[in-house]
């Protein structure tokens, strides 16, 4: 093959044009006349053959041509200048040849082939017997270069692939303790010795001998004072240099480091067990921290052992100990029957025979002998003799659960659906004339074969189509109908309407569905029918509500509880299925409370549970109980959203008798789980009205705490309760979440907080704090309780803060704190923050006394060095036990998100600042910058960044005598508020301000009164801790009472004014 030239320049190009005499001797292929420059020109090609049999002359041809196709020439072309030129380059290219060959040869330890053997021509044989062959079929074949390679000492022992470590990885635990040793010392000495690179590159690839071994892995490897693997004795690293180095082959300068084979260890398994012994587990703490030592020690380890540490790997190694525990695995655990069959004890036994496997019921039928002939009965009649073979379940039972399989409608042309639909018609024109006839049965016999062919999804919508559904739609309502053509009926809508919404749409338009097919229901023997129609055209298909009798889920649910029909479990659960497909529409749930059906409504709910045994051995279909389960699920949504109808508490008051059924099921065993949840949230939405709430109280108190008892183990054992594994099952959460909402609402009425704190707060609740921590939601359920029991209680104040005997729990609501400072959940904390409000709220009421809710008995351990004059009342015992209040309550005070809430805890803290305890208690509460902040904020109405500066300036503006009075620059207003002794009126008396609970219903006076208690909590501090407080903490205080009460008096201002 030629090899394409470069493109000359023009000039070159139009010198070495052909002549016209030379273009005219050679054949031409084409030619084409120009003008340039008004003169004329031509354009002259040559053939693209080459003249010249040699390839160098060849090769010039082939560029001249080129050459002359893409150049214009106004002079003759120099032909027998190009063809002297190649054959001088061809004379330099042949004297040059035998010198470039020598200097290409290699030596080389290979084999290669040298000479060719040729065999003698044909036509050259004399042998007048010989005959040729016709084909090479027989013929021995001899010579050739095939496998060349693969023939033995023709491939040079240079060229044998030699592995960097060995090829079978050692394995054995102690021989890689050893070597993993010898590895790291020799990556810490190659370091150290790194100025010789030759040297500890091939000491790296050495593996030498026994005694080198036995030198290297001798010496003491340690952790250094940083941690790092080092030697112990410095004379060490010299000795174990010598070690490697020792051995080395000698390489001259300049020339290539030979290649080293790995060598098997030199040492047994056993002299390496008594190495590792003697060695201890202290080297092997030693760090491998430095990268260059790491990676060292990885590429001496796949030398000696084969094992090939990855970079994943690498990242996990921080210490020999970690670097052993990715090379030593654990041995593979056996399997059970080798286990058994090593031991030997079953095998004993004439009655036990172990199995390497499941044993399978071929197994089994092999073993009787049975298996071959049920195989050749099988073959016989062409089915499968293992596996299913393709065969599915009976097309009835997916038409029934809804599984058949997913129709493309797409992948049917137009032309098919137009042939589909015209072959249908032509079944019309026939149906309609055996109707004429007045042949019931053999129109049912077409019936029954049109039903069969709609259980294939591509053939409905032609049904629909073609007018033959329409046809079915008129013949249902005769009243002399036989019994079989109503079943083909049902069967022809039933299929043509399943996922199929034209027909649906067909069937609801005709008016048949609630004149005619509902009224079947009456009939037992067609109820198995009827359902699957009510069902396909029910479910999923939002117009046909519309069009439904209202009264179609009370004749459903009555039809279930009828005591002529006993259905099954799969016809009980159809029936409710439908059921509760249309109560979930608003139109028919009036129509359900109108006609007091609602009773029916419990009673199929009731006997969902009762009538069937649901066991594994009565209900061997897994299906049917799974669906059964689903119907539960939707029992408890709609009993929630019928309770919830405006006219459910008209309808039903608290005395009727669906009221007391939903009470009574709150009693039922735990495995009615779902009925208990219905009755919950049912009742709950009874409870929404003080009267009912105080009512519903006193009966179902006892039952809901009994749910919530269940729930789980309790978190501490008591005196009067030890701690015990539950008998009953634990409640689910959707129960549990249900019971909680239920109580909730029970709460809020002051009358029941006591009935309820009573049974909940000492034992129950706590419980449920600790143990829903997997339910976050039912976790928040069970602290909002506990808070709304807490406001405004002090009977239940008392309980939640009563001393608990555990020694590792203080009270309940140390409970609650902790739990605070576990959780994640920003909602639940907020809400464990707003209970110790309510508690702290209540303890500094005015009424009752404090040693109405803390005895003067009372011990909370509080521990040694918190025992001293501020301790001596059960309050400041109180707070002294409980330190995680004061974080708690700032928390409320730092979020901004609900200013309701903050509103609160900026009373509750104003409130606590009139008592020496509970002042302490809010100083702690503002001891975090953030606190402070918020505080300055609410109190001056600027941004928390004035508390930074205050603080900043705050040393600079502190005065000599910490005692004088604060002068400020609004008067004899605000003169007043310095240190003087304690009164009943607090610190802020100058103001008249005194700490006042915010009105919600006035939300634009919150600001007002947030920033007045902020001042009565701020001058309370000062007044009771200005000896104690650092002179920064106090400046920032004194500054903001001066800008605060500016505002005040400015508002009371412009009051007065307005």
């Amino acid at each position: 093959m030629s090899r394409v030239t470069r493109l000359r320049s023009a000039a070159s190009a139009l010198s070495t044009s052909s002549s016209p005499a030379a273009a005219a001797a050679a054949p031409r292929a084409s030619s084409a006349t120009c003008l340039l420059n008004s003169q004329p020109s031509t354009i002259t090609t040559t053939t693209t053959a080459a003249t010249r049999p040699q390839l160098w002359q060849s090769r010039i041809q082939s560029t001249t041509q080129q050459q002359q196709q893409r150049c214009l020439s106004t002079s003759a072309p120099r032909r027998e200048t190009a063809l002297s030129n190649a054959d001088s380059l061809e004379a330099d290219f042949v004297d040059a040849l035998p010198a470039r060959r020598r200097r290409l040869k290699v030596k080389t330890d290979l084999v290669i082939p040298k000479g060719v053997a040729v065999v003698t021509r044909v036509d050259a044989i004399e042998d007048p017997t010989y005959k040729p062959a016709d084909s090479g079929k027989g013929l021995e074949e001899i010579g050739g270069l095939a496998n060349w390679w693969d023939k033995p000492g023709h491939w040079g022992p240079s060229k044998e692939f030699v592995a960097f470590g060995p090829l079978d990885k050692i394995t054995e635990p102690a021989m890689l303790e050893v070597l993993t040793k010898r590895a790291v010392i020799e990556a810490l000495v190659v370091k150290r010795f790194a100025a010789q690179k030759a040297k500890g590159r091939l000491a790296m690839a050495a593996t030498g001998d026994k005694e080198e071994l036995l030198k290297v892995v001798g010496v003491d490897l340690a952790a250094g004072e940083d941690g790092a693997a080092t030697l112990k004795e410095e004379a060490d690293w010299q000795a174990v240099w010598d070690a490697m180095t020792e051995n080395l082959p000698k390489v001259a300068k300049g020339e290539a480091v030979p290649v080293l084979k790995p060598a098997e260890p030199s040492i047994s398994v056993t002299e390496a067990q008594e190495l590792a012994v003697s060695w201890g587990s202290e080297w092997k703490q030693a760090s491998l921290r430095d990268p260059v030592i790491k990676f060292y020690t990885a590429k001496r380890i796949q030398r000696l052992t084969g094992h090939v540490l990855s970079d994943f790997k690498m990242l996990g190694i921080h210490t020999v100990g970690s670097l052993l525990s990715q090379l030593i695995k654990p041995p593979k655990a056996k399997k059970l029957v080798e286990e058994l069959e090593a031991r030997g004890q079953l095998g004993e036994l004439p009655n036990v025979r172990v199995y390497p496997r499941r044993v399978t019921p071929v197994d089994k039928e092999k073993m009787v002998g049975r298996w071959k002939i049920i195989t050749r009965e099988l073959e016989k009649r062409d089915l499968p003799v293992i596996g299913t073979g393709g065969y599915k379940k009976t097309v009835e039972m997916r038409w029934a659960t809804g599984n058949m399989e997913e129709y493309d409608e797409d992948a049917i042309t137009d032309e098919e659906k137009t042939w589909r639909t015209d072959r249908v018609r032509e079944l019309l024109a026939e149906a309609e004339q055996v109707w004429v006839m007045g042949a019931q049965e053999e129109l049912a016999g077409i019936a029954e074969k049109i039903a069969d062919g709609a259980r294939d999804a591509s053939w409905r919508l032609p049904l629909g189509d073609s007018g033959l559904l329409a046809f079915f739609l008129t013949v249902i309502p005769g009243e002399e109908l036989t019994h079989s053509l109503k079943l083909q009926t049902l069967r022809v809508i039933g299929n043509a309407a399943a996922d199929c919404d034209e027909n649906r749409a067909r069937v609801v338009q005709s008016g048949q569905l609630r004149k005619t097919i509902i009224n079947f229901l009456n009939d037992e023997s067609l109820l198995s029918f009827v359902m699957p129609v009510i069902f396909n055209i029910c479910v999923d298909y939002d117009a046909e509500p519309k069009f439904a009798n209202p009264s179609t889920p009370a004749l459903l649910l009555n039809l279930a509880t009828s005591t002529t029909f006993h259905p099954t479990l799969g016809d009980f659960t159809g029936l409710c299925t439908v059921a509760l497909a249309y109560l979930t529409y608003e139109q028919f749930q009036t129509t359900l409370l109108e006609s007091n059906s609602f009773l029916v409504l419990q009673q199929v709910f009731y006997d969902s549970y009762t009538r069937f045994d649901t066991t594994a051995t009565a209900t061997p279909d897994p299906d049917v109980v799974d669906q059964l389960k689903q119907v539960w699920n939707a029992f408890v949504t709609i009993f929630a959203d019928i309770s919830a109808h405006p006219s459910f508490a008209t309808i039903y008051p608290l005395d009727s008798p669906v009221v007391t059924r939903l009470v009574s099921w709150l009693s039922t065993p735990s495995s009615f789980s779902h009925l208990q949840t219905a009755a919950c949230l049912a009742l709950g939405n009874l409870s929404r009205s003080e009267a009912s709430s105080t009512t519903l109280a006193k009966s179902v108190s006892s039952q809901l705490t009994t749910i919530l008892a269940n729930a789980a183990v309790p978190t501490h054992p008591s005196p009067d309760r030890p701690q015990t594994t539950p008998t009953t099952t634990p409640r689910p959460a959707q129960l549990l979440h249900a019971a909680l909402s239920f109580l909730k609402n029970l709460a809020i009425p002051a009358v029941n907080k006591p009935l309820l704190g009573s049974g909940l707060l000492p034992l129950t609740l706590p419980k449920l704090w600790t143990t829903t921590a997997t339910q976050p939601q039912v976790q928040f359920a069970a602290i909002s309780l506990a808070r709304q029991l807490l406001v405004n209680c002090p009977a239940n104040v008392s309980l939640i803060c009563a001393p608990f005997p555990s020694p590792s729990v203080v009270s309940n609501l140390h409970v609650l704190l902790e739990l605070a400072q576990r959780i994640d959940d920003e909602p639940s904390k907020t809400e464990i923050a707003r209970a110790v409000c309510a508690v702290c709220r209540t303890l500094h009421s005015p009424s009752p006394s404090t040693s109405a809710i803390l005895p003067d008995d009372a011990d909370w351990r509080v521990k040694q060095h918190d025992k001293n004059t501020t301790t001596s009342t059960p309050r400041a015992r109180f707070y002294a036990a409980h330190p995680a209040i004061a974080p708690t309550l700032a928390t409320l005070l730092v979020q901004s998100r609900f200013a309701p809430i903050r509103s609160e805890a900026l009373f509750v803290l104003a409130l606590m600042s009139r008592s020496p305890d509970g002042a302490r208690a809010a100083l702690q509460a503002l001891q975090s910058l953030e606190a402070c902040g918020a505080l300055v904020k609410i109190v001056t109405g600027e941004d928390g960044a004035l508390a930074d500066e205050l603080l900043e300036e705050g040393e600079e503006k502190k005065r000599n005598d910490e005692q004088a009075p604060v002068e400020v620059s609004t008067g004899d207003a605000l003169a007043t508020m310095m240190p003087v002794p304690h009164t009943e009126t607090g610190l802020a008396a100058g103001l008249g301000l005194e700490p006042q609970q915010v009105d919600l219903k006035q939300p634009a006076g919150m600001a007002r009164m947030d920033r007045e208690n902020g001042l009565v909590l701020t001058a309370e501090l000062l007044r009771e801790f200005s000896d104690v407080l650092p002179p920064r903490r106090r400046q920032v205080m004194q500054d903001m009472l001066a800008k605060g009460g500016e505002i005040v008096l400015e508002e009371r201002k412009e009051g007065k004014t307005a």
